[in-house]
Formats: structure tokens, C-alpha cells, sequence
């Protein structure tokens, strides 16, 4: 398997739960509990990309790297790209976000999207997803949905798509929850922080 550096973006002001990487988590700060977790991969590096001090502050007092980056970014995306770009990363260097509140992350969970990124290296980014369990989910707005083609490849991403309920297949085909897991290069980073966002993105936030 190729080597791999995975970023997970902390940010502090989080919408529905502002200071959320710093909450407790069996005794431990939830993005400590996240990077612990992605540490077991055995990624070349982790480090933990953030715009706030006290979480920069807790992560360095537990052991891991911690990177100050910019406060208005758009997506945790933009913010892995600003340290990639500021650490001098190769443009095939393989980067696996992720998001600083996945605590349930297993080791395996990385290594699989790396292989992935190895078998079709032409496919510019990766996203794992999962299947949808419950009717609710598919309602609430802070589970991000998508829809995937035959070849499952993701068409496009939303937070309420309720009124598809009793219109979709078995298991809410061809639905699925998208999982705060990413994987690209280097090089795929650089191409998305100048491309604009478009009416959906901005929509669906």
C-alpha cells in the first residue's frame, strides 16, 4: 500500500455544536480520540489542521502535530489544501481527510480508500459512504446524503431528501450517507481551491 498523510480539519465555530473537536470523549477531547484513531493506520503523518488556538493547544498537549489555518474556509477540504500547499507536499502524494468528529474511524477504513486512490488513480477524489438504515435519516440535516450512479460514482449531495422516501428502492436506493471520510492527491487539491462553488454546494451548505 502507498505511503499516505491524513489531515483532519478541527474547526472551533461549528454551526450546531460550536467548540465540538474539544469535547469530552471517554476522558479525552473528541479530536484527540479521532487522530488517536487515524494514528493506527499507519499514515506517514497525522496532523490536525484547525483555526483555533485551544484546539491546537490540546492536540500538541496530547502528542500530535497541530496547524494553524485560516478561519474562512469554506469546507475542510480548503483547509487540508492550505496546509498541503504550506508543508510542500509532492502533487502525488496521497491525502486522506478526516473530518475531526469521525471517532468511530477504523484503521481499516483508511487503508481501504488508499487502496482505492491505487486501483483508479484517474478518479480525482474519493468519498466513502455507507448505506442509509433508517427513514429519518433521510431528513436530518446533519446526516449529508447522496446519490450514487450504477457505478457509484456520486452525482450529487444533499441534507433533507425526505420527499424521496416512499419513492425509492429497497435499502433507499440509490441513496447513502456520506461518511466524513475523503481521499485525493495532492495535485487534486490544488485544482479544487480555484474552482468556484456552485448554486447546489452553496444551497445545501
Amino acid at each position: 500500500m502507498s505511503a499516505f498523510r491524513v489531515v483532519i480539519p478541527a474547526r472551533y465555530a461549528s454551526t450546531r455544536l460550536p467548540g465540538k473537536p474539544l469535547l469530552d470523549i471517554a476522558g479525552k477531547p473528541m479530536v484527540v480520540r479521532v487522530a488517536e484513531r487515524a494514528q493506527a493506520s499507519g499514515a506517514d503523518s497525522v496532523v490536525v489542521a484547525t483555526d483555533h488556538e485551544d484546539i491546537a493547544a490540546v492536540v500538541q498537549a496530547h502528542g500530535f502535530e497541530a496547524v494553524m489555518t485560516r478561519a474562512d474556509h469554506a469546507s475542510g477540504t480548503e483547509r487540508i489544501a492550505e496546509v498541503a500547499a504550506a508543508r510542500g507536499w509532492t502533487h502525488s502524494e496521497i491525502i486522506v481527510n478526516v473530518q475531526g468528529d469521525e471517532i468511530l474511524v477504523l484503521a481499516n477504513d483508511l487503508e481501504r480508500m488508499v487502496r482505492a486512490i491505487e486501483t483508479e488513480p484517474a478518479v480525482p477524489a474519493w468519498n466513502a459512504v455507507t448505506r442509509i438504515d433508517q427513514a429519518n435519516e433521510l431528513s436530518d440535516p446533519s446526516i449529508v446524503k447522496c446519490a450514487v450512479s450504477t457505478s457509484g460514482r456520486i452525482l450529487c449531495c444533499f441534507r433533507d431528501c425526505s420527499s424521496l422516501a416512499t419513492k425509492l428502492g429497497a435499502g433507499y436506493e440509490p441513496l447513502r450517507t456520506i461518511v466524513g471520510i475523503l481521499g485525493y492527491t495532492r495535485a487534486f487539491l490544488e485544482q479544487y481551491t480555484i474552482l468556484p462553488r456552485t448554486l447546489l454546494e452553496v444551497a445545501e451548505g
